[in-house]
């Protein structure tokens, strides 16, 4: 049995609560569960992360922290979800 190719912009679950979470990638390669909406606030509290996709609706969505110069104010920012995820600990590996 195959499994049926998703869009990376489609959120999945998070399995301990259940919030939909998006998968980006860092460029040191390691997967990155994303809120899969936007948080727009004023920082610090509003989130300090920016998506790009590439490849296509198929290909793979690549995170990295929000840099006013580079990203400038409307860029819409996303928080990394170990941060809002009330069993957060439970999913996080030793660095």
């Amino acid at each position: 049995m195959t499994r049926e190719a998703k869009p990376v912009t489609e959120p999945s679950k998070c399995r301990s609560c259940l919030q939909d979470v998006l998968w980006a990638r860092w460029d040191s390669g390691k997967w990155a569960p994303v809120d899969a909406v936007a948080d727009n606030r004023p920082l610090p509290k509003g989130g300090n992360l920016v998506l790009t996709l590439r490849g296509g609706e198929f290909g793979e969505l690549l995170v990295e922290k929000w840099d006013m110069q580079k990203h400038g104010f409307a860029r819409n920012r996303y928080t990394s979800h170990f941060s809002t995820c009330p069993r957060a600990d439970e999913h996080r590996r030793a660095p």
